[in-house]
């Protein structure tokens, strides 16, 4: 059931006329349809936006499941309700090059989900129910099927559905005693990969490859010292998948190749929880997470795992990315919940379309420093140097031009996290940086785009 818009405010709108908008970014929108609006996946085809989530209507207490598409330029073409008329949770969302996204739907606390199919304007094809499944990720294929994986009972369970709602695969596989699923996605030869975790006398993750008739091609089990869950996953090229995992001590960003095989892994910062990752036909890859302060992280790294550079969106409230997406044109959108803090802690859905590689990408030579801080990005005229550190603390900052000439600094008790400095109007060009901090000095440089 097609479904208004009822209240989208623009970024420029919340922070009033002549605003400083942060150059990293080409736009920001906010989605309220009610109270307690959430954004739980977003998906790219072509340069438009679909997205998947949930909502409490102002003054009902049923709960509802929407799918939503944007175009490149943000501008909201529909938002749709599944028309089940229960209390709904879910939101999962997927979409095929047929721009007619699917959407998962668990109606109250039941034991089977329901897979809902909308047109590419938003109208309700079909919904199909998922006996036993309550719970299910989604992936599509270059031919609009779904792909489902979930868990029935202690076992893992795949399914398809091709676009006129026909069920193509219904299979369980069970690899252990018990298994929490994971991500799935759909790989470059249109296999689907899935990641899960085993319980035994210990934790630890696996990835299941499918054909795309559905044939077990191979399972890769992993040591713990490797990861213990998969957060997300991200076909590559040439077959490759991404994923984000987490071990004993941590986030990583780790790439497998065709075969499961680990072809490296790089340690995440531990400044918050890792929530999903995008690549691009290059191989290279945007991780979104979660920061201590209240604002989240948009990283780049390299296809052999270097550090590029962070992206920053400059929002004034709380906010947990949910997901990040690469459209056609390149560029990366991330889209999660925010929470007003100033409107008694009100929730409602954003998302930020990033302008991709020029403005906020370091130069390649510029990696992650090994010591307490880094360098998070630059503004491309030279206006702000922003950097994270990891502990609080006394800092002296200190920038020098290419011949050692002193430019600006500052000297302040810093709290961890992610701080700027104003430049004074750099020209272009490769600057030095100089940070000491309990008798330690780190340099670094970083780049003045015009």
């Amino acid at each position: 059931m097609r479904k208004p818009i009822i209240s989208l405010t623009a970024f420029a709108l919340l922070f009033g006329a002549g605003a400083c908008v942060a150059q990293d970014t080409l736009w920001t929108r906010f989605l309220d349809l009610g109270d307690n609006t959430q954004i739980v996946s977003a998906r790219c085809q072509g340069t438009d936006l679909f997205l998947g989530g949930a909502f409490l209507p102002t003054g009902s207490s049923n709960g509802l499941t929407y799918a939503a598409r944007y175009s490149g330029t943000g501008d909201s073409l529909w938002v749709a309700t599944s028309g089940l008329d229960t209390f709904e949770m879910g939101g999962e969302l997927v979409v095929g090059p047929d721009l007619s996204p699917y959407l998962w739907v668990r109606p109250g606390e039941s034991q089977h989900g329901v897979l809902v199919k909308f047109d590419a304007d938003g109208e309700t094809l079909w919904s199909k129910v998922c006996p036993g499944i309550p719970s299910a990720v989604l992936a599509a294929d270059t031919l609009s099927n779904c792909y489902l994986f979930g868990a029935r009972g202690d076992s893992l369970w795949f399914g398809r559905f091709d676009v006129s709602g026909n069920q193509t695969l219904d299979k369980t596989l069970s690899l252990g005693p018990s298994h929490e699923t994971g991500p799935a996605c759909i790989a470059s030869d249109q296999g689907l990969v899935a990641g899960a975790s085993i319980f035994d006398t210990t934790m630890t993750a696996v990835l299941v490859r499918l054909s795309g008739s559905g044939d077990t091609l191979w399972t890769r089990q992993y040591s713990e010292s490797l990861a213990v869950f998969f957060a997300a996953l991200a076909p590559g090229p040439v077959n490759t998948v991404y994923a984000v995992g987490t071990d004993v001590t941590g986030l990583k960003l780790l790439k497998f190749d065709s075969g499961g095989d680990t072809v490296w892994t790089t340690v995440l910062p531990q400044s918050g929880l890792a929530t999903d990752v995008a690549v691009d036909a290059s191989g290279n890859c945007y991780v979104a997470y979660s920061g201590k302060q209240d604002d989240f992280n948009l990283d780049k790294y390299g296809p052999d795992g270097e550090f590029l550079g962070t992206g920053h969106a400059a929002m004034p409230d709380i906010e947990t990315p949910a997901s990040v997406t690469l459209g056609s044109d390149g560029f990366p959108v991330v889209a999660g919940v925010a929470v007003d803090t100033s409107a008694g802690n009100f929730t409602q859905g954003f998302i930020v379309k990033f302008s991709g590689t020029p403005g906020w990408v370091l130069e390649p030579e510029v990696k992650r420093p090994a010591g307490p801080w880094r360098l998070v990005g630059t503004v491309s005229d030279g206006t702000r140097l922003d950097w994270q550190i990891g502990a609080a603390g006394e800092y002296r900052f200190s920038v020098f031009d290419p011949v050692g000439r002193y430019k600006c600094g500052r000297r302040a008790e810093f709290a961890a996290g992610r701080h700027s400095l104003a430049l004074p109007g750099l020209c272009a060009g490769v600057y030095l940086v100089r940070i000491e901090t309990d008798g330690a000095v780190h340099t670094g440089k970083f780049v003045v785009r015009k």
